[in-house]
């Protein structure tokens, strides 16, 4: 498996990820139940949508809870649960080519292998390196993300995680355990770079702020050279507001799994297992594009057409 390898920053300084209810079940499958619990900063039951309270649950007398999580407390729990089962990981390396059976990577050293899974998220190493054509589903987007530190009392008790639609986008508020917050801004048009909203303009410190390009893309092939598969956003790349990217990684990366088992244990026909998995993949990502298209519509948000 291919994972991109983040630089660390200050784990204060860190903009939280947002996770819904759904994980955990996925988790404790895999044995690692307790990552949700060790990378926590924050939990919701529920999130103020265009001012109006939405809880998590429908269901009366159920209570879902959601989580804001540090990512690299979380993936350094995952792999602590991948190193018990002795696989290996390989840190501080580049991949600099990939060729069907084979890995190579920067300090020369070179690995083969059967198949291969794409993880690495927005680095999207395998599709880019190959040349793969994209699909474009949006328009331009880019988030900017940041944490507002030493929040002012009054302000910090009244805070709750929130989607507020904006006219250029929108904004996401993930409060913390202190008095911080993360906060994450969506321009659906290129603009300068947006500043922490005025709710947080107050608070004592603002870490720098993170930008990353969101624009909805869709490899054209997610199984390349009949050995490497895409998974996660290295595959697809949908916006935040989509919700459930980390549960959506998850999944993508065990049903990869699953078919390159299958085909390897259970003896079924490469060209079956791996067309399935694309077949999976594409239907989820046109799903997911199609729900949060409508969510936008329904909050007003201006999404133009297909670029």
């Amino acid at each position: 498996m291919i994972a991109h390898a983040k630089k660390k920053t200050d784990l204060c300084d860190e903009p939280l990820q947002s996770i819904h209810p759904g994980l955990e079940t996925l988790l404790a499958s895999l044995g690692a139940e307790q990552a949700i619990t060790y990378a926590a900063k924050g939990s919701y039951e529920g999130i103020l949508t265009a001012g109006e309270y939405q809880p998590l649950s429908t269901i009366e007398d159920e209570r879902w809870k959601g989580h804001h999580i540090s990512k690299f407390r979380f993936d350094d729990y995952l792999a602590f649960c991948v190193r018990k089962r002795t696989v290996e990981i390989i840190d501080g390396d580049d991949v600099t080519g990939l060729t069907p059976g084979r890995v190579s990577l920067r300090s020369d050293r070179c690995l083969n292998t059967r198949y291969i899974i794409d993880a690495s998220g927005r680095a999207r190493i395998a599709g880019k390196m190959l040349k793969v054509r994209e699909q474009i589903y949006s328009p331009p987007l880019t988030t900017w993300s940041g944490v507002a530190h030493e929040i002012p009392n009054n302000i910090a008790t009244s805070l709750q995680t929130a989607f507020i639609p904006e006219s250029f986008g929108w904004t996401w508020l993930a409060p913390h355990l202190t008095n911080s917050c993360t906060w994450t801004r969506l321009a659906v048009t290129k603009r300068e770079k947006l500043t922490p909203p005025d709710l947080l303009v107050a608070a004592g410190y603002h870490s720098p702020v993170i930008s990353a390009s969101m624009r909805w893309r869709l490899f054209n092939r997610l199984v390349l050279e009949n050995h490497i598969l895409l998974a996660g956003d290295a595959a697809g790349l949908l916006d935040p507001a989509a919700g459930q990217g980390i549960l959506r990684a998850c999944w993508s990366g065990i049903m990869a799994a699953r078919s390159v088992v299958a085909i390897i244990n259970s003896g079924v026909r490469p060209g079956v297992a791996l067309d399935a998995y694309e077949d999976w993949f594409n239907t989820d990502y046109h799903r997911t594009a199609a729900k949060l298209k409508s969510h936008y519509e329904q909050l007003g948000i201006i999404f133009p057409g297909n670029a």
